[in-house]
């Protein structure tokens, strides 16, 4: 497995059919109001993802995902209306969004943590993350800081983590918005 860190908007690359995959951190409140949250709740509604319809702690740890059609620089779910009439297009490209719950509240640490970010639901996450997506040929793109803004993680450790779990894929792709 290889990974590179690279300047860039995550979302912006998804367009461009870069990644197969691209997973974000957030939390079992349903509170996707800040970080790359923001933008994938707004271009993949993943704040209507399935597991979203509740404030449960217990989601932590645990993984929700739908899959988009990358469609004339939109992402279409694969379960909508809108894709059915697309169904028929030849040589279709698709990203799998994958909500990572790696934090139990928004910006405040779990019983007994020192800091927002979950490391066990995090490599809980990535184990579950490499088991049901990783291929030899998928690359996976990430937001560089995931778990390591508001949720106040160490970025070496989060990487580890994620490298350490994450070797069925091809390519671990890190976005760096700020270079």
């Amino acid at each position: 497995m290889i990974s590179e860190i690279i300047k860039g908007n995550i979302i912006d690359f998804a367009k461009e059919g870069m990644f197969d995959f691209i997973a974000h951190g957030c939390n079992t409140m349903c509170a996707m109001k800040s970080g790359v949250a923001v933008d994938t709740a707004k271009n993949f509604r993943c704040d209507q993802f399935p597991m979203e319809k509740e404030r449960n702690v217990n989601k932590l740890g645990n993984i929700d995902s739908q899959k988009f059609l990358i469609y004339r620089n939109q992402f279409i779910n694969t379960l909508s209306n809108s894709y059915k009439e697309l169904e028929s297009q030849p040589n279709k490209k698709f990203v799998i969004v994958v909500n990572a719950y790696t934090q139990a509240y928004p910006g405040v640490p779990f019983y007994g943590d020192a800091i927002p970010l979950s490391y066990e639901a995090l490599d809980l996450c990535f184990q579950k993350i490499n088991h049901f997506f990783g291929t030899s040929h998928a690359v996976l793109g990430l937001p560089y800081m995931i778990g390591c803004g508001l949720a106040g993680g160490d970025i070496t450790r989060v990487k580890e983590i994620i490298e350490k779990r994450c070797t069925h894929f091809k390519k671990i792709i890190y976005c760096n918005i700020n270079g």
